[in-house]
């Protein structure tokens, strides 16, 4: 799927759309990378640790929507694609409920 990736002016976020509808925004997340072996890398100055080795970016969905229950959505990804996915099936998935709903309704009544 083809989703658009912008920055938000006056937030450190990441505004996320999808066939130019907004459907949400993403925090980053700065890790260190556990595995590194730090008594080697000091032992030997010579060896070098690439930034992308060393760092991992998470990316959190942040919920800015009144229907987003922040435990649907909990979750890191590693990528910026696959959390646009995660919000892009909550909101299919909440359409299909409401959906279900207003004919349970109209049909009751």
């Amino acid at each position: 799927m083809k989703f658009v990736f912008t920055d938000h002016q006056h937030k450190t976020v990441i505004n996320v759309w999808y066939k130019d509808v907004f459907i949400g925004q993403l925090k980053t997340q700065l890790r260190e990378n556990k595995d590194l072996d730090w008594k080697m890398l000091r032992a030997n100055k010579h060896l070098t640790v690439d930034v992308n080795e060393r760092w991992k970016v998470e990316y959190i969905i942040v919920p800015t929507i009144r229907a987003f229950d922040g435990n649907q959505l909990a979750g890191k990804f590693f990528s910026k694609e696959e959390a646009a996915e995660a919000i892009l099936n909550f909101h299919k998935q909440t359409y299909v409920k409401e959906q279900s709903d207003m004919s349970a309704r109209s049909s009751a009544g």
